[in-house]
């Protein structure tokens, strides 16, 4: 989804929906507020994401760009946040030049 819809008080949260799954297993993803956050909730995971290129508040240590991969298993999701200045190449420089780019605008210099 994209907003995150748990955060809201009245109606039209997302409480049918959580009452609906019941006791299954499920993990909440959304973006909308450019800030990554985590929560748990009812013993679920609830992950809000930053941004792949979208606009950041240059004062938020969590606003920053990134990837996150999803996979499964037996055992449920397993959930990795790939950001963008974090795959370096074996002279641990970001690839193709990617140092002329900033990807979290908290530390930037602009």
């Amino acid at each position: 989804m994209h907003k995150p819809v748990w955060l809201r008080e009245e109606k039209g949260n997302l409480s049918r929906v959580e009452n609906a799954l019941g006791a299954r297993n499920y993990t909440v993803i959304n973006g909308h507020l450019h800030k990554y956050s985590y929560t748990e909730r009812n013993h679920r995971d609830y992950i809000m994401v930053a941004t792949t290129g979208g606009g950041q508040d240059a004062k938020s240590d969590r606003a920053f760009d990134h990837l996150t991969l999803v996979s499964f298993n037996e055992d449920g999701p397993s959930i990795a946040n790939l950001r963008m200045d974090g795959i370096l190449d074996k002279k641990a420089k970001i690839p193709l030049d990617g140092e002329r780019f900033c990807f979290q605008a908290s530390k930037c210099n602009e």
